[in-house]
């Protein structure tokens, strides 16, 4: 063996250590960030013992009595229905092999073989961020082109579309039933009819309403608004610049500023961009809202929207750590581990707008609709 080269044995016990180091904050702090709703969602994790979380959910208000003197008010007739069910949201079990073939390996010196471990790792992390966002937007069905609230790979998180829609269950509860009828969220989409769907126009008076009629619902404002790339350009070109200089001033104390991101506000709400926001071409005169596609935005409150990681098996590697196998190559592997998901405890309180056409003219642009929650009982 040539100087300065090392044994598979070396190798294993050198990786162990490097990855020994990376303890589960460091993973976790480097897995959630690069986007706005991940560093959000860094802030907002609950861990779980077992695999699922079962929280009591806010669904509709209750509705008081009037009364005078003497009135027989009769209080055991009625229960509270806002907290009365549970829902259950179950971990994805996700694993992020790492396999590092032998002979890279064994033709490294020792510092060598620090910077190969290093090189290996970023790729790992940066890849796991890449599935997870995947993950949490994935809409319209596994393959992108089923009903709107079906979204979700198989064995995959619960995603953004499955929470953010109406008269689909989500967590175990349908709003379909007796006192669950307001476990939806805030919807703003085009009217479908026969071959005359129009779209949702990318106005920052539409964003506006929106964020106001979930106040008004909730008493509580989204913390995050997402919208694709399209879509944050056509905003923008509604903001005089001299405006959009202000906010930057104005908001530089805020998370998102801080963390890098370029940023507009609506009543305080900051409007991010995401790659992986669902996004086409808007198509119009359908007789669907799914047919008609268009851009997706999500309003998301995180006081509720939270990502649930079970405690035991996420963020870690393999208890056996690195080992050289034959699989379907020669080489050093270990494995990362994540079993989590995403949750919601108040659908009420999250939005979304389907439909939006960013390359509508201005002079085209018209007030959407709110559809809110429960608007069928």
């Amino acid at each position: 063996m040539a100087e300065g080269q090392v044994t598979v044995a070396t190798a294993k016990a050198t990786f162990y250590a490097l990855t020994r180091a990376m303890r589960p904050k460091t993973l976790v702090d480097n897995i959630f960030q690069r986007r706005p709703v991940w560093n959000k969602l860094r802030g907002n994790m609950k861990p779980v013992s077992g695999v699922s979380w079962q929280p009591a959910i806010e669904m509709r208000e209750l509705t008081g009595t009037r009364y005078t003197r003497g009135t027989n008010l009769d209080l055991a007739g009625d229960f509270s229905p806002e907290i009365a069910t549970t829902a259950d949201f179950t971990t994805s079990e996700y694993i992020m092999p790492v396999m590092i073939p032998t002979q890279d390996v064994l033709k490294q010196g020792t510092q060598g073989l620090v910077d190969l471990h290093k090189t290996y790792m970023k790729n790992a992390i940066r890849s796991v961020r890449t599935d997870l966002s995947a993950d949490l937007f994935q809409t319209r069905g596994a393959d992108a082109t089923g009903a709107i609230g079906t979204g979700q790979i198989a064995n995959g998180m619960l995603t953004l579309d499955k929470c953010m829609w109406y008269a689909n269950t989500y967590g175990g509860v349908s709003p379909a039933v007796a006192n669950q009828e307001t476990w939806e969220a805030h919807v703003m989409q085009p009217t479908a009819a026969a071959g005359a769907t129009v779209a949702l126009a990318p106005s920052m008076q539409n964003f506006e309403y929106m964020v106001e009629q979930i106040e008004m619902t909730c008493d509580e404002k989204p913390a995050l608004i997402i919208v694709t790339e399209e879509t944050w350009q056509a905003l923008k070109a509604q903001v005089p610049s001299q405006d959009y200089a202000l906010w930057r001033s104005a908001y530089a104390g805020t998370d998102i500023i801080r963390w890098g991101y370029s940023a507009l506000w609506v009543l305080d709400v900051p409007i991010v961009r995401d790659r992986d926001c669902y996004g086409s071409a808007f198509v119009a005169d359908q007789s669907t809202v799914l047919a008609a596609k268009g851009h997706d935005a999500y309003f998301v409150n995180f006081d509720h929207f939270k990502y649930i990681y079970n405690r035991n098996a996420s963020f870690q590697w393999h208890e056996d750590g690195w080992r050289r196998e034959i699989l379907t190559y020669d080489c050093i592997h270990n494995q990362y581990f994540v079993w989590g998901s995403t949750a919601c405890d108040s659908r009420r309180s999250q939005g979304r707008m389907v439909g939006i056409d960013p390359t509508m003219a201005i002079g085209d642009f018209t007030l959407g609709t709110v559809r809110l929650p429960g608007a069928d009982a």
